[in-house]
């Protein structure tokens, strides 16, 4: 399948046409250009003085640590994202009914203090008695999870 064409948003956009509703408002990207629209023109900030001076120094990595450190345009942005990946993670809840779903990549990493924001997303949108049983987690095996992973799921359905 391809997850990042989950329509999650009320109102159709051209750039989903190419890449989907969902990765179009929640992958790496997209936070980046949300800084961007959002942006009110106060450059006193380290985030507003980059959409301003440099944009393209703009990291998702770098909003996310503005927001951590309180900066208000980059925790609007940050919120307003996991906001996003919520909704999209509560349709996969609702219609797989996983144990766990997990993030990585280094946005997943680095949303790894909004986790909690992301988590009540899911369970507001998500079929409740599915969203009661998903774990949403960050990954924190990196090297060949996905292998390590193929072969849990093996020796479980081996015995």
């Amino acid at each position: 399948g391809a997850t990042g064409w989950l329509a999650v948003g009320e109102h159709f956009h051209r750039d989903y046409e190419t890449q989907g509703c969902l990765t179009a408002q929640a992958a790496q990207d997209s936070l980046v250009r949300r800084v961007i629209e959002e942006y009110s023109g106060d450059s006193r900030t380290m985030i507003g003085s980059l959409v301003k001076e440099a944009p393209e120094q703009l990291t998702p990595e770098l909003i996310v640590r503005a927001a951590r450190g309180g900066e208000k345009l980059a925790l609007q942005a940050v919120i307003g994202h996991c906001h996003w990946l919520g909704r999209g993670l509560a349709n996969l809840i609702s219609l797989l009914n996983p144990e766990a779903i997990v993030l990585d990549g280094e946005l997943g990493q680095a949303l790894s203090p909004f986790l909690e924001e992301i988590r009540e997303e899911a369970q507001r949108w998500a079929q409740p008695d599915s969203a009661r049983t998903c774990r949403i987690v960050i990954a924190t095996i990196k090297k060949h999870a996905e292998l390590l992973g193929a072969a849990r799921l093996a020796l479980g359905s081996a015995g």
